[in-house]
């Protein structure tokens, strides 16, 4: 599955040469039951490079395409309705074991 991380130049560059690391946040996730915010921690990728709109910074210039098999990652998988695309939120050591392309590519 090639899948998209679109990020920051000065971002990209430290991802390029250090590999990813896990963000952590709530990134507006709440839990309904009890209304908690849910933490969660990863490296966020999309079937497509997205665009501020859908929850990029308005300054993420560059992207990677990383492929990974969707067997590996279909746990992480968020699935929302009404989004017209696929997202998941996978674990730095799993995302890094297929970074095989380290090109930076621009938006």
């Amino acid at each position: 599955m090639r899948l998209f991380h679109a990020t920051t130049l000065r971002a990209a560059r430290i991802i390029r040469d250090s590999g990813f690391r896990n963000a952590r946040g709530s990134y507006g996730l709440v839990d309904e039951q009890t209304g908690r915010r849910i933490i969660v921690e990863g490296v966020f990728l999309a079937d497509r490079i997205l665009t501020c709109s859908e929850g990029v910074s308005p300054d993420a210039t560059a992207y990677f395409r990383i492929v990974i098999p969707g067997k590996l990652i279909s746990r992480f998988e968020w699935i929302e309705e009404g989004k017209g695309y696929r997202e998941w939120c996978v674990p730095a050591n799993i995302v890094n074991r297929h970074f095989q392309d380290r090109t930076i590519r621009s938006c």
